[in-house]
């Protein structure tokens, strides 16, 4: 309609309606439930317990408040629930990232460690990188209750994690 009739009914980011999604060069597939997941934002605590609970209302998990661990510091770092699916910590991130604006989305895994965040282009995809450079997005209206792997593009634009920001300074290998 917005086409036929001219409208101006999505949001457009840089010439673009904001929907699209990446393409990608193949899929790196990940087990998500074997992972720690959590999230950290240049935030107060007091933001990011409002945050969660918003997110809470309308997620599809079987997820409590309480079951959110914040540390404080430098950053709030969020440990999230084991249980959290790949589509809520997919949303989550997005809904943390769309309200402030340095945040990140982190999943720490024997195999596999990534970080991502809300793509400023797009309005539905996440973007980020593994600890072994592959670039790649999220696409937050696929099934990511069946599709749990990461869309790999290497010609995307990331902004870099700096991995101290996890455990506020502190060095972890990886």
């Amino acid at each position: 309609m917005e086409k036929t009739f001219g409208w101006n009914i999505i949001e457009k980011y840089n010439d673009s309606d904001g929907l699209e999604k990446y393409p990608s060069t193949g899929n790196l597939k990940l087990d998500f439930a074997m992972g720690d997941k959590l999230l950290i934002s240049k935030t107060s605590e007091r933001k990011a317990e409002s945050l969660i609970k918003e997110f809470l209302e309308f997620c599809d998990g079987d997820l409590r408040f309480e079951k959110f661990k914040i540390k404080s510091g430098q950053n709030i770092q969020i440990n999230c629930p084991n249980n959290i699916t790949f589509y809520d910590f997919s949303i989550l991130t997005q809904h943390f990232c769309n309200t402030v604006k340095k945040s990140w989305g982190i999943f720490k895994s024997g195999r596999l460690n990534y970080y991502s965040y809300s793509d400023r282009k797009t309005v539905h995809n996440l973007i980020g990188e593994t600890t072994n450079g592959q670039k790649f997005s999220i696409y937050t209206l696929d099934d990511l209750y069946n599709d749990q792997y990461l869309r790999l593009n290497q010609e995307l634009e990331v902004k870099k994690f700096d991995w101290k920001l996890i455990n506020n300074g502190v060095q972890q290998y990886l």
